[in-house]
């Protein structure tokens, strides 16, 4: 995608063109209607990275050390996994969206 602006304030480097791909296995998806699609799939991952934030505590780092927090955070997402897992299998459609205290 090409994105242009008037103001070249707006992007950091300083160019009024800016380019972005998007890259998809979805071959049988028409370019017009995957971009907007990949927008909508930011909706879901925000919401695991606030659930992942707030229910689970990732914004306390364990360690100074980069692999420590990757293995950490790593065990935050499959201990996140489970529960998300057990709501969709175990609790009525209307408390699907409940979280853990």
């Amino acid at each position: 995608m090409r994105i242009r602006t008037k103001q070249r304030a707006l992007f950091s480097d300083g160019n009024s063109v800016k380019h972005v791909g998007v890259v998809s296995s979805l071959w049988d998806m028409d370019a017009a209607k995957l971009v907007p699609w990949h927008h909508q799939q930011a909706d879901h991952i925000e919401a695991l990275h606030d659930e992942t934030d707030t229910s689970w505590r990732r914004a306390v780092r364990p360690s100074r050390y980069f692999g420590a927090n990757a293995a950490w955070f790593l065990l935050v997402l499959l201990t996140h996994d489970v529960p998300v897992t057990m709501k969709g299998m175990a609790l009525p459609p209307e408390l699907l969206d409940a979280r853990p205290q």
